[in-house]
Parts: structure tokens; sequence; C-alpha cells
């Protein structure tokens, strides 16, 4: 269900709606106001109106049309129009039912261009800044990372006399109320003045607000919601005790120290509650091939082997599901530290783990083969200590809430780490790992009914109240599924492998419900994850029974996340698997996974985030999907030519393309050479008369059933027009 009514919004910013309609080039809002096929036939937008007259009545329109058509148009102005303010965007595309992410990615991505996190962050200074990713992206890295650059005057970081990082995970234990003073120096050293020295600190920066920068790491973790909080305009006491939620929306909402530079960090499902005050967003994307080739040389090079670098390379290298994975940060380290722990034993790909849980379970796995059977007690410990917090939202752990006798072994072993500055906390090595020994409590310890409940309850949905931790959770029980594990899950349950293999059942039967379920293109890409994990062939087959086509619409794709797509695909036993990408930010590097997809028959990317690196990378693939039968995309010019090794294609949408005469000719002079032509769409380009005319002339010698193109011309030299191809080719349909 929608949080809001489509149409309510539509009313609400109708003045800015039509405001940004009216400054959009032509060809987008001649496509905005192209009715769909349901619409009244009585309601004409003329297409020679003003701009402004146009916006107008193709507003009005929706005003009235149906909530889903509503819907529909709101999502299209997200994705074809330009300069829409952040805040607006997200609006629009929340009740569109897609998530938002059309801002500029950092490092690596779409936009104006790509910049590395120096360049993005140079222009943050005396603004509110938004820096989200995906968990385990290297948020919490990079800000630590900042810290260390300003205190050696390095980096294009915002220069400033105080810099100050607090993490959301610490932020969640000051129960109290507590001042702006008292905040500041909570987590640093008193000054040696006392508290004199304490108010002239503050007292200067509240003169000066533009000498400080305010890095607020990992919102996503913070047990409060910001957006719920807001003033009035006037200025918070500093001295006034307030709760810490407060004292940081008034830095958000600039009610203290407007002007000085501000940092938040958060995952995408958080960014909307930061978004309406940011001025600048920017988001951390996957590593490429580049990228984990550099991290994994470094990693080795400081533990001092180079050579068991260069091993460690070739074989994660030879993995596409390892590459993938690893083009998260943090399962690039893990996988590193995996592969520095058995990299003497391995000498081929069959030797390696080709999933996540495949590698957290070998390596915890080595570890507990070499416990004595006094220290079984003390594991089980650590495993109801992840899952204590799993259940209560808690990740930051104080020194007496952890048994001693789990503390020092945990913290050898590599589970645990120390995670405070002036205080003695603890928390997992990372979200992941807590969530993994989670898994193995609920599988080795709670009933069988206690499975599927904690199956059914942990399981993401929209209505859900926010929670720091990521969805591993399902992931690792469906991985923990397979028969690998049978042996070590017998091993730590002390059971028969009957008890072992009913367990094992009662999460594919859940997973088996999950795929009859209706579901966003999000949850159904997780569900991928969840049965990529599994490595469950038959759970693929049927998932891609039910859902032929997979619509992913505004978001983020990984590499692993292709990774996934492609495990299921591939298990499909009928060659007509449709894929749509509509506005998805994707790797170049990951595309080449969708290569493996052979059953694949309709392939959809249209936005203008792609561009010609981007179809030049996608022909490269084309050839190699032997099924392909349907093509809609950006980059005709690229595309085209590789569509020549497509012999199944039936059918190819090039429309707004924005293809003038040359390019509409050069696509022209290809189509013959594919037989199984039958519809050709070239729509919303900016083609003439003449070329329309030529593309007529040469395929009317072809099966081609249907055709579809417009002319940039008034009405009545376009009713010449069709009369002409109808002439040349009377067999066309229009």
């Amino acid at each position: 269900e929608e949080a809001e009514n489509a149409q309510i919004v539509l009313n609400q910013e109708y003045p800015e709606l039509l405001h940004i309609l009216t400054h959009q080039p032509s060809t987008t809002l001649k496509e905005l106001c192209a009715l769909p096929l349901t619409s009244n036939a009585g309601v004409v937008i003329c297409p020679t109106s003003s701009p402004a007259a146009m916006a107008k009545d193709v507003l009005d329109y929706y005003r009235s049309a149906e909530s889903s058509m509503c819907r529909d148009f709101l999502q299209r102005i997200c994705m074809l129009c330009e300069n829409i303010p952040m805040w607006l965007e997200s609006r629009l595309m929340s009740v569109s039912g897609s998530p938002t992410s059309k801002y500029l990615d950092v490092e690596c991505g779409f936009s104006e261009a790509r910049v590395t996190l120096d360049t993005f962050l140079q222009g943050s200074t005396g603004k509110v800044t938004i820096l989200y990713g995906k968990p385990g992206s290297g948020k919490t890295i990079h800000m630590s990372h900042l810290g260390e650059l300003w205190a050696c005057d390095l980096g294009h970081i915002p220069s400033s006399h105080l810099f100050i990082l607090l993490e959301f995970r610490h932020l969640n234990l000051l129960s109290q109320t507590l001042s702006f003073y008292d905040l500041l120096f909570q987590y640093y050293p008193s000054p040696q003045g006392g508290e004199d020295e304490k108010i002239a600190i503050v007292d200067y920066l509240l003169s000066n607000p533009e000498q400080s920068c305010w890095i607020l790491d990992g919102y996503d973790e913070f047990q409060f919601n910001l957006y719920k909080r807001d003033y009035n305009n006037a200025q918070l006491d500093p001295r006034s005790p307030r709760p810490v939620a407060e004292l940081i929306a008034a830095l958000l909402h600039r009610h203290i120290l407007p002007g000085c530079t501000v940092v938040f960090t958060c995952r995408v499902r958080d960014v909307t509650d930061l978004e309406r005050k940011a001025e600048k967003v920017g988001e951390l994307l996957p590593w490429n091939h580049h990228k984990i080739k550099e991290y994994v040389h470094k990693y080795f090079q400081h533990k001092g082997n180079l050579a068991a670098g260069k091993h460690a390379t070739k074989l994660l290298f030879s993995n596409k599901r390892l590459v993938a994975m690893s083009s998260i940060p943090a399962l690039c380290n893990i996988s590193c530290i995996y592969l520095k722990k058995h990299n003497k034993e391995m000498q081929s790909i069959l030797q390696m783990p080709s999933t996540l849980t495949g590698v957290y379970l070998t390596s915890i796995g080595t570890f507990l083969s070499h416990l004595n059977q006094e220290k079984s007690a003390e594991v089980s410990e650590l495993f109801e200590l992840a899952w204590n917090g799993l259940e209560t939202g808690k990740i930051v752990f104080l020194e007496e809430e952890i048994p001693h006798r789990i503390l020092h072994f945990s913290i050898v072993a590599g589970f645990i780490s120390e995670n405070g500055i002036l205080v003695n906390v603890y928390c997992f090595a990372h979200l992941t790992v807590q969530e993994f020994l989670s898994a193995l409590k609920i599988m080795t310890s709670v009933d069988d009914k206690e499975l599927k409940n904690r199956l059914k309850t942990r399981w993401p949905s929209k209505s859900d109240q926010k929670t720091v931790f990521t969805n591993s959770l399902h992931r690792f029980l469906s991985g923990l599924a397979s028969p690998h594990c049978s042996a070590l899950l017998a091993l730590l349950t002390k059971e028969d492998h009957s008890f072992v293999h009913k367990r094992q059942e009662t999460v594919k039967k859940w997973l088996q419900q999950m795929c009859h379920t209706h579901m966003t293109g999000p949850k159904v890409l997780e569900l991928c994850h969840c049965v990529q994990e599994s490595q469950d062939k038959q759970l693929s087959k049927q998932l891609m029974s039910v859902k032929p086509k997979l619509e992913l619409h505004n978001i983020t794709l990984s590499p692993n996340d292709l990774d996934a797509l492609a495990f299921v695909v591939n298990s499909s036993e009928e060659r007509n698997i449709a894929l749509d990408f509509r506005a998805c930010s994707i790797e170049l590097d990951g595309l080449e996974l969708l290569s493996q997809c052979d059953t694949i028959t309709n392939l959809s990317f249209h936005s203008r985030k792609y561009e010609d690196s981007f179809a030049e990378k996608l022909s490269t693939i084309l050839p190699k999907l032997s099924s392909l039968k349907k093509l809609s995309a950006i980059g005709a010019a690229h595309l085209a030519s590789a569509l020549v090794e497509c012999r199944c294609i039936t059918e190819i949408n090039f429309s707004g393309n924005n293809l003038r005469d040359d390019g509409t000719k050069h696509i022209t002079d290809i189509l013959p050479k594919l037989p199984q032509l039958s519809f050709v769409n070239l729509g919303q380009n900016n083609s003439s008369l003449q070329a329309a005319v030529y593309l007529t002339k040469e395929i009317a010698s072809m099966n081609v059933q249907r055709i579809y193109i417009e002319c940039v011309f008034c009405f009545l030299i376009t009713k010449i027009m069709l009369i002409c191809l109808q002439f040349f080719s009377s067999s066309l349909k229009w």
C-alpha cells in the first residue's frame, strides 16, 4: 500500500511540478505528454502549444486519472526530467513505489561524471552533505580516514579548526539528556583548562560555525528518526539539556551552528529522512575489478607476502561469484582473510566456496575444529550474545555485558573487536558476522516452530520499523539449508543428521512459499540472493517459473546482485525470461555477468543515465545471449552493430534515443541482416520524414509486421508521411 495517495501528492506539489516541466527539453515534455492507450480518447494535448500550456494540460489530466496511471506518471517524471529537487524526487519516487537513486555517485557511477570521494567533498564546506551506500560499502572506514587526513592537513576535506566524528552506534548509548556542550566533549578529552576553557571553545564555535566540521556516521544504526523532529526557526540554546536525537536534528535543520560543515552517512533507505535539508547527496558504489585487485594486493603487501597475494588474486578472479561478492568492500576484506588462512591449501577454483555462507562457514568451521570440548559452552554463549543483540537491535556492547570467559577468545578469533574511545565497548567484526552467528544459533537451538516464526517475522517489509541490521540473516539461513552445511550443523547441535535435515527442509519450504508471494523488484532481488545461497537449482527453477519477468527500477545493482540474478535465471528450463533494468545504476564490470544468462529472451535498459560507455559494454554482451528476441535500450548507435550476431531477435525498441537522420539510417542498414525481425520502434527520436521513408523502403521486402517512427514536423506533414509510408509498404501495421 502506498504511504501517500499519488493524486494528493500531485496536487500538493502542483506549482513546483509545473515549474519543473515547463523548463524541460521539448523532447522530454512531448514524451511526458504522450498519453497511455487507455486514456480518454477525447483528451488531446497539443504538441504545438507552449511548454507552459503543455505542462499544465498533462498535470491537469493526471490529477483526475486513475491512481495507478498517476503513479506511473510521477515515476516517469523522476526518470526523464532534470533539475528536480532531491526532496521532491524522493517523495515522487516513494509514492510511485520505487526507491530513489538519481543522485551523484561517488567514485564510480552516473549523473554528470564519475568523481572520487575527495572531489565530491571539495564543495561540501558549509553545507549539509549525505553520503549513502550499501552495508559494507566503506562509509565508516572512509569517515575515519577523513579524520586522519584532517589531522595531517591532507586531502580535499573541508578545512576547519575542529573536526568532530560521531558514530550513531555510540550515540545510542546516551540515554540521558545532555546539552550541546556535553555532546561536544562526550567522546573527546576535556581541555586542561577545565570548565572555563570548555565554555570558551564552544563560544568560539558558536561565533564561528564555519570553523567546525561534523561527521555523523551510520545514521542507519541510530535508534531514532530525525525526520520526525522539527522545530520552529528559533535557534537552539546550547546550554539546555535535550535528548541526543534533538541535538543532532538541530545540526541537520541548522538550528545550531548554521554554516558549519555537516556530513551524514547512511544506507539508501534512510536518505529520505535527511535529504530535504541536504545540499549535496552522493552514493558510494561497489568496487570494480581494478579496485578489487588493488585492495587484494595492498592487503597481502601489508601482511608482507606479495607472492601469496598474487596467488590469492588469481584464485579470487577465477571464481566469478567470489569476484562479484568482493565488489562490496567489507566482503572483499572477508574474502582476503579467508584466502590468507587457506591460501596454501587451495590450488584450484574447485576448492573454493562459491557463496557468502560458504566463506563464513569454512572460516568458522576451521576455528571450531581446533577448539577443545571445554570451549563448546563459550561458543554457544557467543552465538547467544549475537542473537540477543539481533533481537534487541544492539550492535555495541559494554564490557560488562559480555561474559569474561568468551570475551578473550572472541577477540583472538576475530569475532569481536574493541570499538570505544573513552569507554570500553565492543562490537562484532562486522554486522554480517553478528548475523551469521545468529543464524547458527537459530539453526542449532531454537525449535522448529520458532524457526518458522523467525523466517516470517525477520523478512523485510515496507511497513517494517527501522532496523540497524542488513538482510543477511535470511541469506545465511538459506545458505545453511544447503547439504554442504550439514556436517558442521550436526557438530554444533550434537544431534544426528535427521535433526539437521528437518531444520534445513523447514527453510527450503519457506523459500518455496516466498517464490509464490507477490513482491516488489527489490524484494525479488533479495529472494534471488537467498536462493543463490541455498545453491538449490530446483528452487531457482520454481522462482523463474512463477516470475519469468523481473522488473528492477531505479535501484543500484552491484555485481553481487547481478550474480544472484544470473544464478536463478540460468536455472530456468524455459527460454522465456525477461529482465527490465529501467533506470538502474549498474557498474560496467557487473554487466559481464549477464553474459551467463542464455535463457534471457527479453532485455530492457531504458534511462538517460545509460551513456555511450554503457552501450559499448552492452554491445559486447548481446551476441552471447543466444536466446535474445526482444531488446529495448538506450545507446542505439552502439548496439545496432552488435545485433547482427543476434540471429533470433524479433523486436527492437530504440525509442527515446535522440536519433537523427544519420543514426536512423545506420540502424536501417542493419535491419535487413536480422531475418526474424517483426517489430521496430524508433519513436521519440529526432528523425526527419526523409529518414522515415528511407527506413520503410529498406524493410519493405522483410517480414516486419509493425513499425513505429515519429518525425519532427507539424501535424499536417506527419499525416503526409504516414500516407507515403503506407504507399511504400501496405503490409506494415501502424
